[in-house]
């Protein structure tokens, strides 16, 4: 569960990243680094994929500077596995409920900008 986010910072399940992160379907936590940055690539999901999770939830950041193109959202789709991409303080909310839901979910969150 995320307990927090602000720009910049995200609490998780009791510890604070100051990192982009990956939130794995197992709850466990990773940085995340992306190819270009702010421009996602299949390759920066590829491990959330793999885990075939029932959703991958994709905070583009505060502002929304990430972009998310339309090609990574079908082939995510394409794959069975449902995408929200949003603004992250929006995404987060999202995140939370499909795990209260009991939803089988991943998470990328770019904390910044």
């Amino acid at each position: 569960m995320v307990e927090h986010y602000e720009f910049g910072k995200i609490k998780i399940d009791g510890k604070e990243y100051e990192r982009d992160v990956l939130i794995l379907k197992d709850g466990s936590v990773k940085d995340w680094w992306r190819i270009e940055g702010h421009k996602l690539s299949l390759r920066d999901i590829d491990l959330l994929i793999k885990e075939r999770p029932q959703a991958i939830v994709i905070g583009t950041g505060e502002g929304g500077v990430m972009e998310v193109g339309i090609e990574i959202v079908k082939a995510v789709i394409n794959r069975g596995i449902d995408i929200v991409v949003e603004k992250t303080p929006v995404a987060v909310e999202k995140y939370n409920t499909l795990l209260k839901e009991g939803v089988v979910v991943s998470a990328g969150f770019h904390l910044t900008c």
